[in-house]
């Protein structure tokens, strides 16, 4: 059983790689993201990733990737790990995976 050293939840963010490549992170943690997109990035290269969490906070970074699989629609399914990411980013994810955690248990109590 493999165990994730971050906590990890679905996403629906849009990311820029190398600052022009259109994609959308599927999901994300602390350590990285899987991001849908079509390029065919290759393994083990280094992108530059610009994504905003909220709308007050842009994070800026790098990703290794470290797995890919093409979908049948052409497009690339590809996990990045997080590269040079600062504290203070990695503290700002970290609270967003928590607060859309604790807002799904709240719903889910709700109902």
């Amino acid at each position: 059983m493999i165990t994730r050293q971050y906590a990890r939840i679905s996403a629906d963010i849009k990311v820029n790689c190398n600052e022009e490549i259109k994609s959308i992170a599927r999901d994300i943690s602390e350590g990285g993201m899987k991001i849908i997109t079509s390029e065919d990035f290759p393994m083990g290269s280094y992108i530059s990733l610009q994504f905003a969490m909220t709308p007050d906070h842009f994070i800026s970074t790098h990703g290794k990737v470290i797995w890919k699989r093409n979908l049948d629609n052409g497009y690339k399914l590809t996990g990045l790990q997080f590269w040079g990411l600062s504290v203070q980013d990695q503290a700002k994810i970290r609270d967003y995976i928590i607060s859309q955690i604790q807002s799904s248990q709240s719903t889910t109590q709700a109902g």
